[in-house]
């Protein structure tokens, strides 16, 4: 038996009252910095036009767009959704799966629910937990070189885990839907090579088709059913076999793979966050960087992999690069000592300071190090005098084993939410961050939905 068919039953015997509080505070925590992440990321290249094309080409106005609004199909709202909470790389990370979660889990979950209606908080907190486990659960069990971008590919696992719960899909419809989704899975990894803007729209792409799966599936459309396991299912076709079964579904209802889910307190890539937190070290020693001459930065193959570009090699759109370079994100690093979302905009990744320093910067695989683990990362500089200093990178910041404080949390809430194309007024954020807090106690679960469009619109 495929173990697709161990994971829908997983999720069709799965309720709210069967989660743990630790699981539960977590989610909530992480929905909040979604959302955060979301009224940022409606700042980004490429969001605006994303957003007007969902408009522009109409339909049944079935779910509202975060922060632009308008309503427009739910397959669209949620692709247009997710694509704002990965914009700017600053959402959630499941270090080992290598992919975001929330992004994919609570667009899907936030635009079935207003279309389906009287979908409590409750009832939202058990589905996005439900397409988060089930995301990581299959992503960790994967050991395998990155060859695909795992938050898309992923994605449509998580996509059809929250829309099939939410639409109350039997188990054997679920199944379907999977089959139905990895019909349509793609997410290559060379947008990231290529600086490109759809890099962010990949898990845009798996909501728009989980949730359709999960529409054909109640129809009687019927997919591949061996999707995982089958001899052109997943792990096959995209993870060269390389995984194991029995880390996928070890402790499946009762240990809680989310609380692996961390928060990011940069907004860059995680492969490039190693560099960044290893040049934020060394901006903390005194080492000044106007009197760098050179510098490396060695890191795991998995992290090289993406963010492993000289900067000079970059020819793609200059925010998406900036955000996916170990070589820009290692020089801010140095250069700043923090890196801000101002960093990353057009006009943050033309600082000159910071550029020279990425130029000086060559970057290798340190073959002492997992291959498949972020950390750690090292960056060593040469100074103009010849002497040399160094800094590794051993735990990332935000991980589970490092969380974020609570002040830290606040703080990245607020930062996003004045980022917004239409910041929210302070008011509207407290009563933003309260329902989150108290999400188990809303009778309607599109109260989040309302927050998130501001006054204005």
């Amino acid at each position: 038996m495929d173990a697709i068919k161990e994971i829908a039953s997983f999720v069709r015997g799965t309720s709210f009252d069967d989660l743990p509080g630790a699981v539960v505070e977590h989610d909530k925590e992480l929905i909040l910095d979604t959302l955060a992440c979301g009224l940022a990321g409606s700042a980004a290249p490429g969001c605006r036009e994303l957003a007007r094309w969902a408009i522009d080409t109409g339909g049944s106005p079935q779910a509202s767009l975060l922060v632009f609004g308008g309503k427009v199909p739910a397959i669209h709202a949620g692709m247009v959704n997710a694509t704002l909470f990965q914009a700017l790389d600053f959402d959630d990370t499941h270090d080992k799966a290598i992919a975001h979660t929330h992004c994919t889990c609570l667009a899907a979950a936030l635009a079935v629910a207003e279309y389906a209606g009287n979908i409590d908080g409750r009832h939202l907190l058990a589905t996005v937990t439900l397409g988060a486990e089930v995301m990581g659960r299959i992503g960790r069990s994967i050991h395998a070189p990155l060859r695909f971008n795992r938050t898309g590919t992923l994605a449509y696992f998580g996509a059809v885990t929250a829309a099939g719960k939410l639409m109350e899909l039997s188990e054997d419809e679920l199944v379907a839907a999977y089959g139905i989704a990895f019909a349509q899975t793609g997410s290559t990894l060379q947008s990231n090579i290529d600086g490109a803007l759809v890099k962010r729209m990949h898990p845009g792409f798996a909501v728009r088709s989980g949730i359709t799966a999960c529409q054909l599936a109640r129809l009687g459309i019927t997919g591949p059913v061996n999707v995982l396991e089958g001899p052109y299912g997943y792990m096959s076709l995209y993870e060269n076999g390389n995984y194991s079964r029995v880390e996928m579904l070890r402790g499946l209802g009762t240990e809680w793979d989310m609380l692996n889910i961390g928060l990011k307190p940069y907004p860059c890539a995680r492969d490039a966050a190693g560099a960044l937190e290893a040049g934020i070290m060394l901006h903390e020693q005194g080492v000044d960087s106007r009197h760098v001459r050179s510098a490396e930065i060695a890191m795991p193959e998995v992290a090289w992999r993406v963010s492993g570009k000289p900067y000079d090699a970059i020819t793609g759109n200059p925010v998406v690069e900036s955000i996916l370079s170990g070589a820009w994100c290692g020089a801010l690093g140095l250069v700043k000592g923090t890196a801000m979302l101002e960093d990353f905009t057009e006009k943050g990744v033309q600082n000159p300071e910071v550029r020279q320093v990425a130029r000086s910067i060559s970057l290798r695989t340190d073959d002492g190090a997992p291959a498949a683990s972020m950390v750690p990362v090292t960056m060593t500089v040469t100074m103009t005098d010849g002497t040399t200093r160094s800094a590794v990178c051993r735990e990332l910041k935000g991980s589970w084993k490092k969380p974020m404080t609570q002040e830290e949390m606040e703080h990245k809430l607020s930062m996003c939410a004045k980022s917004s194309i239409r910041p929210l007024s302070e008011e509207r954020l407290r009563e933003l961050a309260h329902t989150v807090r108290t999400l188990e106690d809303q009778e309607d679960a599109a109260d989040l939905i309302r927050l998130m469009t501001p006054e204005e619109v």
